[in-house]
């Protein structure tokens, strides 16, 4: 495959995992998008027995806030990833209770999440990225 092949591929998946963790991070931090905001997200990490639910809860909500915006942008990946590769790893294995299926609550979404967010994170955010522009290097690492 060509270089600039590869290179939109990469882009198109920092951005469609953006989108998902853009929409779920302004849902649970702004109450955007029909989300009920942090002191709902703590409410159900509540009954699911996280300890220091609101403490969890905006920890997970800033992160995929954030997580998603720097996978829009491709600025500070290697940063802001790591709390996002948290969040996505309690949330697998909280979902696994409920089996691997997604559509019974399961583990899926949140793993493939968390492989492509990993992805991401070992390759750099590519040479279509704010880090690469600032940079002036070719790619970023």
């Amino acid at each position: 495959m060509k270089r600039s092949k590869q290179d939109l591929a990469f882009l198109i998946l920092r951005f469609g995992l953006a989108a998902v963790f853009l929409f779920n991070g302004s849902q649970k931090t702004l109450a955007w998008f029909g989300g009920a905001g942090t002191a709902s997200f703590a409410a159900y990490l509540t009954r699911l027995g996280v300890p220091y639910p609101l403490f969890f809860a905006t920890l997970a909500a800033w992160s995929e806030l954030l997580g998603g915006l720097s996978l829009l942008s491709g600025l500070w990946t290697r940063y802001l990833l790591v709390p996002l590769v948290a969040t996505m790893t309690v949330a697998t294995i909280v979902n696994a209770r409920s089996g691997f299926d997604n559509s019974h609550g399961g583990a899926e979404f949140p793993l493939l999440c968390l492989c492509s967010i990993l992805a991401v994170w070992l390759l750099g955010p590519g040479r279509f990225s704010l880090s690469v522009l600032i940079s002036g290097k070719k790619e970023a690492r």
